[in-house]
């Protein structure tokens, strides 16, 4: 009597593609769960069902590592897998060869891709290979511009706001003021200046 035995996936080849470390969590022989730190810019292995805990853990989605632009799918994920599309066809998960198909072409293809792109690693790693290739100044103003668009957006839920104090850390609501939560509640959203003191 034959049996039959799956063959267990390989593992999928990811890059932290940021210079800062970021933890991930991965299951020891138990099963039980582990925090592993990532040294920016570092390549990792990592099982598609630890990929899945990972992104399952996240409170938002732009929060994913996975699909944000922290970390790039290198190799290891087939293109029939589910999870494919959400992984590697969107605007934050750019590989070099698509950055570098960008930078060669028309400007209007390439303004168009980076307007799309909300994720700063990537607008990093975008701005990092147009400098090092000598790219026109329109691209890379582009660049600086949607980086400093990011750093100055007004805060989101889940964002610090410190305005300069390192004692004074806050949340800030995700709603605009006068927009409606459906919560019970006051509907003032507003951040308060007036915590630090």
């Amino acid at each position: 009597m034959s049996e039959v035995q799956t063959a267990a996936k390989p593992p999928e080849e990811w890059q932290n593609d940021t210079p800062s470390k970021i933890g991930i969590i991965r299951f020891d022989r138990d099963g039980h769960e582990d925090l592993e730190w990532v040294r920016g810019r570092q390549v990792f292995l990592i099982t598609a069902e630890e990929r899945q805990a990972n992104q399952r853990k996240v409170a938002l989605t732009q929060y994913d590592p996975f699909t944000n632009g922290t970390c790039r799918l290198l190799s290891g994920l087939a293109e029939d897998d589910p999870d494919y599309a959400k992984l590697v066809h969107q605007p934050d998960t750019l590989t070099d060869l698509e950055i570098d198909a960008l930078l060669d072409g028309k400007y209007s293809d390439f303004e168009a891709a980076v307007l799309q792109v909300t994720s700063e690693a990537t607008l990093r790693r975008i701005l990092d290979k147009a400098e090092d290739e000598g790219a026109a100044g329109k691209r890379l103003n582009l660049l600086r511009d949607r980086l400093t668009g990011l750093d100055r957006r007004s805060p989101m839920k889940g964002d610090v706001v410190t305005d300069g104090d390192p004692e004074v850390e806050r949340t800030a609501p995700r709603m605009a003021p006068g927009e409606d939560d459906g919560m019970p509640g006051p509907r003032k959203y507003e951040i308060d200046t007036e915590l630090a003191g």
